[in-house]
């Protein structure tokens, strides 16, 4: 049988394949510190779990309305009301399984074969890969740390072409933790907009659908842990001389320089898990420019886990530099 052969442009997730790396050696009776992907060690709040629990007992187990029940529609939009300020009628709002099924209905409704899309590099790769499947010309735009690693207007101005008709921004990102400012943010939307194109903005790490206050109260009190965690993390890189160019101001990923120890980003990830035993993930996930010097390093996992992850990377930097 044949695939596709759109399939062939599809580069493995390495975060997920030193995910297996990670899981063979800790087969062999190793202690792996898993900071290769963003998973937060915290579960749910116990209302949400509650609530889960109720409509399973209640029997509310069967297809649901295909844009999601009314109720949590209203709840969503109440929520954008209260927490942004912004009105949005319950019919807008759509239902999915996960922000990538929401991209994924977004490419479908925008794209045509053959249209361009500025992409920010570094970024999330399935976002240019959604678009990609649906014959999309993803152009990716490189950035650097001047850029907060994030498009901003004179950088989609210099990459529009005649033939551009969108563009996709993740704000936070996802490797780098960065956000795009409000005023730059509006400026590139409105550029866009003036040139008809459409915008797509994934605010995916922006809030979570909880709409009791006692669950939110549990959120912000994990918000505010994880700035915690990155200012310990980010603290312990420059410690053992390891480069943060950017300082992450969401998400919970920091987007780490290894260019001055000579190895390149697969190297580096390869000899982290082997030698001290720290899954991270390399560049070459995100992009192409930048993507040989630097590692993107989750701080999801416990502060504990996060001392002991710097403890382990001190000796193994020590060496390269």
């Amino acid at each position: 049988m044949k695939l596709a052969d759109r399939t062939d442009a599809v580069a493995p997730f390495f975060a997920m394949e030193f995910g297996k790396h990670a899981a063979a050696l800790e087969a062999q009776g190793h202690h792996i510190i898993k900071l290769n992907i963003g998973e937060p060690d915290f579960d749910a709040p116990p209302m949400v779990v509650q609530a889960m629990h109720e409509a399973i007992d209640g029997g509310h187990t069967s297809y649901t309305a295909a844009l999601g029940i009314p109720p949590l529609r209203k709840a969503i939009a109440d929520f954008y009301q209260f927490s942004y300020g912004v009105t949005i009628d319950p019919s807008r709002v759509i239902v999915t399984a996960g922000a990538s099924a929401a991209l994924l209905l977004a490419s479908a409704a925008l794209v045509n074969a053959g249209d361009e899309v500025l992409v920010g590099d570094p970024s999330y790769p399935c976002n240019r890969h959604f678009m990609s499947s649906f014959g999309a010309k993803v152009k990716l735009v490189p950035t650097t740390a001047a850029t907060r690693f994030q498009l901003n207007e004179e950088l989609v101005r210099e990459h529009w072409s005649a033939r551009t008709r969108g563009l996709m921004i993740a704000t936070p990102s996802n490797p780098t933790g960065t956000s795009v400012p409000e005023a730059e943010l509006a400026a590139l939307c409105q550029f866009a907009r003036e040139k008809g194109a459409w915008r797509i903005v994934d605010e995916i790490y922006l809030g979570l659908a909880c709409f009791k206050p006692e669950s939110l109260a549990i959120c912000e009190e994990r918000r505010l842990d994880l700035a915690k965690r990155r200012d310990l993390i980010v603290a312990g890189l420059k410690r053992i001389g390891l480069d943060v160019p950017v300082i992450p101001d969401g998400a919970f990923y920091v987007y780490i320089d290894v260019s001055k120890t000579g190895l390149d980003s697969m190297e580096f990830c390869e000899r982290a898990l082997q030698e001290a035993h720290v899954a991270l993930t390399p560049g070459n996930d995100f992009g192409v420019c930048s993507a040989n010097d630097h590692v993107r390093l989750s701080y999801a996992a416990s502060s504990g886990e996060l001392n002991a992850a710097v403890e382990r990377l001190a000796p193994f930097i020590q060496k390269l530099l």
